[in-house]
């Protein structure tokens, strides 16, 4: 039987991991901003092809949501009257 002391450890260290993946997340978002324009996203997006691993799949998933939102936020060009 787990004892109350001991599920509030683990609770204690199952938060403080999760709020230093989310803080590492949030720099990696951050260094990532600098590529704004579709073609340095997607030209990242290319080298990165090249690589493997977690932090890699990190890197696509954030780059891949600035494209998504980079281009859900365009201006469609007008209609013709």
């Amino acid at each position: 039987m787990v004892t109350a002391t001991a599920l509030v450890h683990r609770l204690h260290t199952e938060i403080e991991t999760w709020r230093k993946d989310r803080r590492a997340r949030r720099e990696v978002r951050r260094q990532l901003s600098v590529y704004t324009s579709p073609a340095d996203i997607e030209e990242f997006l290319a080298t990165l092809e090249h690589h493997e691993g977690p932090g890699i799949a990190e890197m696509r998933s954030i780059l891949i949501e600035q494209l998504i939102r980079r281009q859900r936020n365009r201006v469609p060009a007008p209609f013709p009257s």
